[in-house]
């Protein structure tokens, strides 16, 4: 029971600072720096996306796990170093909570009888 409370700990924090770090790299990014477009710019040029982001999800696992042990933090943190590279990763390669907004407008056809 208790693998339960420190995997919800995990989730919820995860969940929690991914929101909030992307506040901040949205600002970041729509502000006078765009600390951001670059690395868009680059992103979007190349033509294995999906490889890239899959390499990059393995790295941020291996990144996540090692500052975990090395900082020995709980599971907030290790939550919090996640929800970090999260946002990271969904910034620069516009997925997730960065993605590009789609008009949702509602529009009606008329149906042809």
């Amino acid at each position: 029971m208790e693998f339960l409370y420190d995997f919800l700990y995990c989730i919820v924090s995860a969940i929690i600072s991914s929101i909030v770090f992307y506040i901040i790299f949205s600002a970041l990014d729509e502000s006078i720096l765009q600390a951001f477009k670059p690395i868009k710019k680059i992103v979007n040029k190349i033509k294995k996306r999906a490889f890239i982001k899959s390499i990059s999800f393995l790295i941020t696992i291996f990144l996540a796990v090692s500052i975990k042990d090395f900082f020995n933090l709980g599971d907030v943190g290790f939550g919090i170093i996640i929800g970090f590279f999260i946002s990271l990763t969904d910034m620069i390669f516009s997925t997730g909570l960065a993605a590009p907004k789609k008009d949702k407008e509602f529009k009606i056809r008329k149906i042809k009888k």
